[in-house]
C-alpha cells in the first residue's frame, strides 16, 4: 500500500467512496482476513535483509505486519479518514473475487528472526495510504 497504487482494496474504497460517501459495495462477506504492509515498510525491509546477508547470497523473506484485518475493519478505517459514514453493501461469499483468499498469514519469523520490525501496523499503514491516496486525487 502507497501513494502511488493504482488497485488495491485501499485505492477501490477511496475512489468509490469519493464517488458516493453514502454506500460502499464490499466484495465478499467483510470478513477476509489479511495484513497489509506499506509501501515503506517493505522497500525498508528488503534493503535491511540485503544489508544482513552476511553471504551476499540470494534469500527469501516474506514481508508482512504482525496484526491482520479484515475487510470491514479496513473499510471502517477508510471511512473514519475519509469522516463519511456510509451503508455498507456486501456482495457475498468468502472471496472478494476469482482468485481471492479468505485468508493471508504469511510466515514472518525468518525476516524477524534477523532483527527487522515494520514502522507501521495495518492500522497506520492504512490510515497513511488513505491520506496518499486522497492527497492525489
Amino acid at each position: 500500500m502507497g501513494r502511488h497504487q493504482h488497485r488495491g482494496v485501499v485505492y477501490d474504497f477511496v475512489h468509490k467512496l469519493k464517488k458516493n460517501s453514502k454506500e460502499l459495495e464490499i466484495l465478499g462477506n467483510g470478513e477476509q482476513l489479511k495484513s497489509y504492509i506499506h509501501v515503506s515498510d517493505c522497500m525498508a525491509g528488503m534493503f535491511y535483509a540485503v544489508e544482513k546477508d552476511k553471504n551476499k547470497n540470494v534469500a527469501i523473506y516474506n514481508l508482512a505486519v504482525k496484526d491482520q484485518v479484515t475487510v470491514t475493519e479496513l473499510a471502517n478505517i477508510v471511512c473514519n479518514e475519509m469522516g463519511v459514514k456510509p451503508e455498507y453493501k456486501y456482495t457475498g461469499g468468502d472471496r472478494g473475487w476469482v482468485g481471492d483468499m479468505p485468508k493471508i498469514s504469511l510466515a514472518i519469523d525468518k525476516i524477524f528472526g534477523i532483527g527487522w520490525r515494520p514502522k507501521m501496523n495495518c492500522e497506520t499503514a492504512i490510515r497513511r495510504t488513505v491520506g496518499e491516496i486522497n492527497d492525489i486525487c
